[in-house]
């Protein structure tokens, strides 16, 4: 099996999204993304313009990517100038002065608009039980 060009293309343009979030390269990070662009996570669901996303790189708020690791990823050509990316990573990070590392699902949606890709749509899942056992206590009423 092999990739298609655009395949490829929507992978590099992904690898490349994380190495400017890794060197709080606001610029590069805003010129990767539609605008606006959607983003689901654990934090909710948000619409985030250009301005903003580079807003939020540079500024860093209160975390800082030491080191990621793609692994595992998949694309898939949904027409001419639609394509999603899924794959794992594994990110380690400084939050609030303390290390962090975890593994997560992420996806991106990537639509091409003229000559360039940008990507519309943006998900992380962080990896662990699918029905949240492991994150909260069960209580009874």
């Amino acid at each position: 099996w092999t990739m298609s060009t655009a395949d490829n293309e929507l992978a590099q343009l992904e690898k490349q999204y994380w190495q400017a979030l890794k060197d709080k390269d606001a610029k590069a990070c805003a010129e990767l993304c539609d605008d606006p662009s959607l983003v689901a996570g654990a934090q909710g669901v948000s619409s985030i313009t250009k301005e903003q996303m580079a807003a939020m790189v540079q500024q860093g708020g209160q975390y800082l990517l030491e080191e990621y690791e793609l692994k595992d990823m998949r694309t898939r050509m949904l027409g001419l100038d639609v394509g999603c990316v899924a794959y794992t990573v594994h990110e380690k990070l400084t939050v609030d002065g303390k290390s962090v590392s975890f593994t997560a699902a992420d996806t991106s949606v990537w639509v091409k608009r003229g000559a360039k890709w940008l990507c519309a749509m943006h998900t992380e899942s962080i990896h662990g039980d699918p029905f949240g056992r492991d994150r909260t206590e069960m209580r009874q009423q």
